[in-house]
């Protein structure tokens, strides 16, 4: 995939509260290879927003896509294997920090050797965070 994501005149109204709107008519184009980020109030719809790139939620109207795919059309195994968020809010699992980091690993035949950990702790730039804790 190469990751496009494309918002087409979505609308949203929450599943628990269908009288109150949260998206009308968003459109919006990422490239793939984009930084972006949601900003705004608190409710405003950035959560919202990323759980309808996931198929989390169902919009009320309009289309989301992937490379050009509905999120309808593609099965939850392959959104979750090839979609990863990351919030403002960390979540850290009651568990080793090693096994944090190789979260997104598990359910593959992949072991990363202790280098590539230490390396992707200091990319999401957590080494400094992670040295700060006890053995």
């Amino acid at each position: 995939p190469r990751g496009e994501i494309q918002f087409e005149n979505v609308d949203l109204y929450y599943p628990a509260r269908p009288q109150r709107q949260v998206l009308n008519k968003l459109s919006l184009k990422v490239e793939p290879g984009s930084i972006i980020a949601l900003v705004g109030q608190s409710g405003g719809g950035k959560s919202s927003v990323m759980s309808l790139i996931q198929h989390l939620y169902e919009q009320s109207g309009g289309r989301v896509l992937l490379d050009g795919q509905d999120v309808h059309e593609i099965s939850p195994e392959c959104l979750s294997r090839t979609i990863s968020i990351v919030s403002q809010e960390p979540t850290l699992f009651a568990r080793s920090i090693k096994r944090n980091i190789m979260y997104g690993l598990e359910g593959t035949d992949m072991e990363p050797t202790h280098e590539e950990i230490v390396e992707a702790a200091r990319l999401a730039n957590a080494e400094s965070f992670i040295e700060t804790l006890p053995q």
